[in-house]
């Protein structure tokens, strides 16, 4: 995990898998992708498995935000709350894609 004081950065989850089918079924979130059409539950299970299960320099990353309601962050969870990966790496010129 990498932690910051509002957010933190952890590796994906077989359990954030419907979170994701929820956020793609969003036509207004849908509009700022490059991804136009919702994805089944089973075909962002297959995505989920090929990032889970290979190891590759474009991992993606959970975002969670810090709990906002005073409590101790320890004692709380954090919401999940979007994704970030670096991805399309050239090291010859050092470039990558960043996606949020």
């Amino acid at each position: 995990m990498i932690y910051g004081d509002i957010v933190r950065l952890r590796p994906l989850e077989r359990a954030d898998t419907a979170r994701y089918v929820a956020w793609f079924a969003d036509p207004e979130l849908r509009s700022y992708m490059e991804q136009q059409m919702p994805f089944s539950f089973t075909q962002e299970e297959k995505w989920m498995e090929r990032y889970l299960y290979t190891v590759s320099d474009d991992q993606p990353w959970a975002i969670e935000a810090a709990p906002s309601d005073g409590a101790p962050a320890a004692a709380q969870a954090w919401p999940h709350i979007g994704s970030v990966s670096l991805f399309d790496f050239n090291r010859r010129v050092r470039l990558a894609e960043l996606g949020i």
